[in-house]
């Protein structure tokens, strides 16, 4: 395979190979669409030599398909393990879903093994999973996973010895290997009466119109229900669920990413919250209630992968609850899932405006600190008029895109220049949207750096004053800093605690 690793891809590949090589069970953790599958078929590529066995499982046969796919971009030869598919027991690498291996004439125990590689590992202490490897417990076992936790609570640390966390979101985001989904909550929600005001399609054509959707119902009855009203509306949706063939099933997947997306939104209930790679969705509906913060993560990573954009139409306020997926908690073996309560955070606001889901602390992206912000009595200052201008917003690092298509390009409309600092009002050269934009100076952007790892120093400092415990330490202080600055800390500020 031509494709070169990612600098955090190299490193995690190596700490795993190591733990590996020394028999240790081990967890690679990294965000959705950071390239997991990547990882994990060079890691088997290095450890899988000639006449070595290993098994690769997965719960769905989509993902077994896409293992497959990267097995044979690295050159791995295999067999895949599924209904439907001819046995080639000749291979020594075998793929299968964790099902058809249980049911397969094979025994599970009889061939020695090199490698278990177990893909959305989250699921790896469930008794299913843990009866193979019990069958093989010499075998070091591969994990990978975005969402390390339960959630019936049981610690990932029963099948696994070692944890690698590959890189962050946010980490990924500023490199522009994944996008910053908007997130849009245009209505109010009753968390706890669950019942949602509007319908996701006059949502759909308000704020997405002729974006590939993908869209998460509480039910197979409403996922159907919602599929014919966008129809209804002119609108080619598809309703798919685990009982769609397996042929189908993969036409409707192809079909969005056509140059004419056909369907232009596809529902689902609790089918394609896993496993699926399209790279072309642009838009999520969250049309359900979840208090799994693995669901929400795993829904709204389906539409995190360049170019963009990546627009969350949030309808059940999930996000008021759960937080930013950016918002990662610190992971361990022994970690629980985050929980929360029927009250929204009161970190996160909703844009009066233009209905943004934003930091309760800092002006909207979209319509400037003017406007949404709560302050009635707040009066828009004129901004002065400078030359229009097509400027190239890459030259201000991955802060920068139109909110609306993720254009790097905008004409410059109007701007207003103050010490250190420029907002603009600009226009998108691709799309034409009007949105405000901030750039702060270089020589801005330390000082105001330099002041924040005060303050951060400070609040590790008080945390190390009461635990001793690293992750507990983390927390406290990224907890605190986003409290003060409405953002979260640096990652690396967070890893340099030790």
């Amino acid at each position: 395979m031509s494709k070169s690793a990612r600098p955090y891809q190299s490193r995690a590949i190596e700490e795993c190979c190591r733990h590996l090589a020394a028999g240790k069970n081990t967890l690679l953790v990294s965000p959705t669409g950071s390239g997991k599958t990547y990882m994990s078929g060079s890691i088997a590529r290095r450890l899988i030599g000639n006449g070595s066995k290993a098994l690769i499982l997965a719960h769905r046969r989509e993902l077994v398909h896409q293992l497959s796919n990267t097995l044979s971009e690295f050159g791995v030869a295999h067999g895949v393990i599924a209904p439907g598919m001819p046995p080639m027991k000749h291979f020594g690498v075998q793929v299968s879903s964790i099902q058809a291996i249980l049911s397969s004439s094979r025994s599970i125990g009889r061939d020695k093994l090199d490698l278990i590689v177990i893909d959305e590992a989250h699921r790896a202490a469930a008794d299913s999973y843990q009866y193979i490897c019990k069958k093989h417990p010499k075998t070091p076992v591969l994990g990978l996973t975005a969402t390390p936790w339960r959630t019936d609570g049981k610690p990932l640390s029963v099948a696994f010895d070692e944890l690698v966390v590959a890189t962050s979101i946010e980490n990924c985001v500023e490199a522009g290997y994944l996008v910053e989904p908007w997130v849009i909550q245009p209505e109010e929600y009753d968390w706890d009466k669950g019942q949602m005001v509007g319908d996701p399609v006059s949502k759909w054509a308000k704020y997405a119109r002729g974006m590939r959707t993908i869209l998460f119902a509480s039910s197979v009855e409403e996922s159907m229900r919602y599929a014919d009203e966008f129809n209804k509306f002119g609108i080619k949706a598809v309703h798919i669920c685990s009982k769609t063939k397996d042929e189908r099933r993969r036409s409707v997947l192809s079909g969005i990413e056509g140059a004419s997306p056909d369907p232009m939104v596809i529902c689902n209930y609790d089918l394609l919250t896993e496993g699926v790679d399209i790279p072309s969705l642009q838009c999520v509906i969250l049309a359900r209630k979840t208090e799994s913060s693995i669901v929400y993560r795993q829904a709204v990573g389906r539409i995190m992968r360049p170019p963009g954009p990546a627009i969350v139409l949030d309808l059940a306020s999930i996000t008021m609850h759960h937080g930013f997926v950016t918002d990662e908690p610190d992971y361990s073996l022994d970690g629980r899932m985050p929980k929360i309560d029927g009250e929204a955070r009161d970190d996160i606001r909703i844009c009066d405006g233009c209905k943004s889901v934003l930091p309760a602390k800092g002006a909207c992206r979209e319509c400037g600190p003017d406007k949404g912000d709560g302050d009635g009595d707040k009066q828009k200052e004129p901004l002065s008029w400078i030359d229009a201008e097509l400027v190239d917003l890459s030259m201000f690092g991955n802060k920068v895109s139109c909110g609306k298509c993720g254009s790097r390009k905008v004409s410059i409309k109007e701007g207003k220049i103050s010490p250190g600092k420029q907002d603009y009002y600009a226009q998108c050269a691709e799309c034409s949207h009007l949105g405000k934009f901030s750039v702060k100076s270089d020589k801005y952007e330390k000082k105001t750096q330099a002041s924040k790892r005060l303050y951060w120093d400070k609040f590790v400092d008080q945390a190390r004053s009461n635990t001793s415990d690293v992750a507990k330490v983390r927390s406290f202080a990224k907890g605190r800093f986003r409290k003060m600055f409405g953002e979260w800390p640096p990652w690396s500020w967070g890893e340099s605690v030790k």
